[in-house]
């Protein structure tokens, strides 16, 4: 599979779509053939909720992002070739909703154990500066009653906690 989607992303946006998949050659052909059909199939799962929209963004999201902008143009033409006209509707249903669920979002959710740092992600850095604001002042008023109990993990967060905070990021923080 990986081996079809590169031979696409390198060669389908040279080639002209006018006659569809017919018009192509038979290697790029096959290629798109097999990863639009994958991913049709996967987007009939997340259409009919047998796979989590957040689950299937998270996984492929980034794949099927780059993957639409590659053949949408030849599916698009075949959909005018072709009747009914919704040739790859499920494909497009799964872009869509991996565009509006977000995979960067959903990745940011993924465990991950002490010591590994996965980069940091733009959805992260809001609820980072939140929590640090939340956890200074808890340490500004030690007299404060405590916050009811709840789950503990280890921040990974470190570098996108505003400067000025004076909260240890290293140790395990509530959540």
């Amino acid at each position: 599979m990986e081996k079809a989607r590169r031979l696409l992303t390198e060669r389908l946006p040279d080639l002209d779509p006018a006659s569809g998949g017919r018009g192509l050659p038979d290697d790029v052909a096959i290629a798109a053939f097999q990863v639009g059909q994958y991913l049709h199939n996967l987007g009939v799962l997340v259409a009919r909720w047998l796979l989590s929209p957040e689950l299937a963004a998270g996984f492929l999201g980034d794949s099927v992002l780059r993957l639409w902008r590659v053949l949408s143009p030849l599916i698009v033409r075949e959909r005018e070739l072709r009747m009914p006209p919704h040739y790859q509707h499920y494909f497009e249903h799964l872009a869509a909703t991996a565009r509006q669920v977000d995979p960067t979002r959903a990745r940011s959710k993924l465990r991950t154990f002490a010591g590994t740092t996965p980069a940091i992600e733009h959805a992260d850095r809001p609820r980072t500066a939140r929590r640090c604001a939340e956890l200074s002042s808890r340490a500004a008023f030690p007299n404060a009653p405590p916050q009811p109990p709840s789950r503990r993990r280890v921040c990974r967060l470190a570098s996108a906690v505003p400067s000025n905070c004076t909260v240890g990021h290293s140790s395990s923080l509530p959540a």
